[in-house]
């Protein structure tokens, strides 16, 4: 039996899954109405809406790297120790600076990196 590892290339960045479940979840909204939308106080939004200002999100880590080079929270220089709030891990350090679990930096490691290393 085979285990899918940050260092295999099954394995895909949790940003990656996160926004394809995103563009599924709202997409099936639209497919069954698409006319409807999300209220939240007096604000709202078509889900239509959404799904554009979600390609908008995939097109701004696409750019970044999130897909080619990874994602700090993949990459073996990066470390939440001390940072706080704990959990769920958002922050952290690699080397000096603070980054996010969705930063990017050309000295991702190749552990867990994606396919641009």
């Amino acid at each position: 039996m085979s285990v899918v590892g940050k260092g295999t290339p099954e394995y895909k960045n949790p940003l990656e899954m996160l926004l394809k479940s995103c563009r599924k979840a709202i997409q099936d909204k639209v497919d069954v109405n698409p006319k409807a939308g999300l209220k939240v106080g007096d604000n709202k939004i078509r889900y239509s809406e959404a799904l554009d200002l979600l390609t908008a999100l995939e097109h701004h880590f696409a750019v970044k790297g999130a897909f080619s080079f990874g994602i700090c929270l993949t990459c073996t220089k990066f470390s939440s120790k001390g940072m706080y709030p704990e959990k769920p891990v958002t922050l952290g350090k690699c080397g000096s600076k603070v980054v996010s679990i969705f930063d990017c930096c050309e000295q991702h490691s190749k552990e867990g990196g994606g396919y641009g290393l």
